[in-house]
């Protein structure tokens, strides 16, 4: 019997890693008449007009599930929205969704159920913010414009109207085709009128069908049709924050509970919250974006408590937070899928290592994991399984995410912190250079260079650094002349 799972594609890592070359310029939402000739494209029907966006927007949303019970979901539907709220920024439209918008989309694609609410969570994650303007709510949805761009890009989109059928209904056609392997995936949603639908969405969702795995293949018995490269792309932090509003990770070491992590999006960027304890007290560490940061402590004034980062200052400045995407992914160890079982919505194996060598005294013990049918997002890890060294990881999903109030400084105005840094070459010629990045309040940025160094509070660079503390922006010197 066939498994018919989608294959899922690198939906930003391949985008963020890769340069990609020879595709069209398909931003805003794809003309169904795209041609490679450049010939003049066709004008759109008043059908097509009120359907293609709607239906760009499912295709991209409904990537990772097979089943469209998955558009019960709130954070799937919202998801889609912000989709839809992309395109229709990139077609020259509005930044944001109306409340109008939003209900008369929410009926489109499910018009026989209520509304969902946007989850609480990603209103206080930053992957969604509403605000009263002028007299209307509005809907923003940071950072789904750039992923957009990148999509459109990835995939190149599209898509056809077919003919209505005796009943009305009328398919749309959406084909995504990955431009590193041309690799294509079909959706078709069927279209038809609704008396009690919005003026600006007249068409609903009345079935779709969603494309099975384009590799599946007829296999044995707890073989399986998936491999561990599709688990680890699946489970970038890319595609799964597209998915869902947030990703919490439980650790566990020899029975004893562990750290508690959380992966999410605020204003746009994804970030990460890690609580721990050490020696009795509670600890703290994550990431912005591209900032990593700890939570420090001054042993004199306990009272002083803020964030740590650093800045490298050499010449390759490593900001596009390209290895973030790889927290998750990383976790997924290679080697030979067994012991293979399926139960309801979940596949459990174990990954059979394969170290180039084979220890007869203390082989290692096989990897055991818990994936998501539809998505391959990860639902356990347990390593070492039956020893003293056993560890283990639960994910859960769209959880509330308990920042600790670590990054509201993000939310206020920023300061600017200044090095100036003075470099020497082999002849002992000085050069200076200035660096200027702005941070929150309570983050103390620390410079990190190759080599021996030492860092001031002044220009004559006599005063060894201290941190400033609360307050304004401030200036940090830097030298590579020791001694």
């Amino acid at each position: 019997m066939k498994k018919h799972l989608r294959l899922p594609a690198l939906l930003l890592c391949a985008v963020l890693l890769t340069v990609f070359t020879g595709c069209g310029d398909t931003r805003g939402f794809p003309d169904r008449t795209a041609d490679p000739t450049n010939a003049q494209p066709q004008a759109k029907t008043a059908f097509e007009e009120a359907t293609f966006a709607p239906a760009t927007a499912l295709a991209l949303g409904m990537r990772f599930f097979d089943d469209p019970a998955y558009l019960d979901s709130a954070s799937v539907v919202w998801n889609i929205l912000g989709w839809y709220c992309a395109g229709q920024e990139a077609d020259g439209g509005k930044e944001y969704l109306t409340a109008r918008q939003v209900n008369g989309l929410q009926h489109c694609l499910r018009p026989k159920s209520t509304s969902l609410p946007a989850p609480d969570n990603w209103i206080s994650g930053g992957s969604l913010e509403v605000t009263e303007e002028d007299g209307e709510t509005r809907y923003y949805f940071p950072g789904f414009r750039a992923d957009y761009d990148l999509m459109m890009d990835a995939l190149r989109p599209q898509l056809t109207a077919g003919t209505a059928d005796a009943a009305g209904v009328t398919p749309v056609t959406v084909v995504l085709t990955d431009s590193e392997n041309s690799a294509t995936e079909t959706y078709v949603f069927n279209f038809r009128r609704d008396a009690r639908a919005s003026a600006g969405f007249p068409y609903v969702v009345d079935s779709m069908t969603l494309p099975p795995v384009e590799t599946a293949q007829e296999t044995a018995p707890g073989a399986a049709n998936f491999t561990l490269s599709d688990v680890a792309n699946a489970n970038l932090l890319t595609n799964l924050l597209s998915i869902f509003s947030s990703v919490e990770i439980k650790s566990t070491f020899g029975g004893e509970d562990g750290s508690v992590t959380s992966y999410f999006k605020k204003n746009g960027e994804i970030c990460s919250v890690d609580a721990y304890e050490y020696e009795g007290e509670s600890g703290y560490s994550g990431f912005y974006g591209a900032r990593w940061f700890s939570v420090v402590k001054d042993e004199d004034d306990l009272r002083d408590v803020h964030l740590q980062s650093y800045l490298y200052l050499g010449e390759e400045m490593d900001g596009d937070g390209a290895g973030f995407d790889y927290e998750i992914a990383s976790m997924i160890e290679f080697g030979k899928i067994i012991n293979l079982t399926e139960k309801g919505d979940v596949y459990s194996f174990d990954v059979e290592l394969d170290y180039g060598y084979e220890d007869e005294a203390e082989p290692p013990v096989p990897v055991h994991y818990e994936i998501d049918k539809g998505s391959l997002a990860l639902r356990s890890i347990v390593w070492d399984s039956g020893t003293e060294y056993e560890s283990g990881r639960t994910f859960r999903y769209n959880t509330q995410v308990d920042t600790h109030g670590l990054l509201d400084g993000w939310d206020r105005p920023l300061r600017t912190v200044t090095f100036v840094v003075e470099r020497h070459d082999a002849t002992g010629k000085a050069t200076t250079e200035t660096i200027k990045t702005e941070v929150p309040e309570n983050l103390e940025l620390l410079p990190e260079m190759d080599g021996d160094f030492a860092v001031y509070n002044d220009a004559a660079m006599t005063k060894e650094y201290t941190y400033p503390g609360l307050g304004p922006g401030y200036t940090i010197y830097v030298t590579d002349a020791m001694g």
